[in-house]
């Protein structure tokens, strides 16, 4: 019985080798003791497209919460002061400039943001 532990060991390291080797590929053993070969895992272009959509969404949205805390005056004004200061800041500021559907978010969403 440890003669075939011994030789398994050794089919499961020489496939392991040929895999390193073999760059793309990845290799595995199943239930049954096949062996399965499999592309190896990279990050794929979804992951990172879901990522930056999430990032854009979530930055619209504070943009959006904010409008509808401080009002169309006071945020525009934000902005302006935003879009005066240094490269980052302008970037921001630009980012931050009203558009339709921010007023028409920020409108619908400030009756429901309680502050004084």
């Amino acid at each position: 019985m440890t003669q075939s532990f011994r030789e398994f060991d050794d089919r499961v390291r020489r496939i392991q080798k040929k895999s390193r080797r073999a760059g793309g590929m990845r290799f595995t053993v199943d239930e049954y003791g096949n062996v399965r070969r499999r592309g190896a895992r990279r990050f794929g272009l979804w992951r990172l497209t879901r990522g930056l959509v999430v990032l854009v969404a979530a930055i619209y949205l504070f943009k959006v919460i904010g409008f509808a805390f401080l009002g169309a005056a006071e945020f525009e004004r934000r902005a302006d002061i935003l879009s005066e200061g240094a490269r980052w800041e302008r970037t921001v500021g630009r980012l931050m400039q009203v558009d339709p559907l921010t007023q028409e978010l920020g409108s619908r969403l400030r009756p429901y943001i309680m502050h004084q």
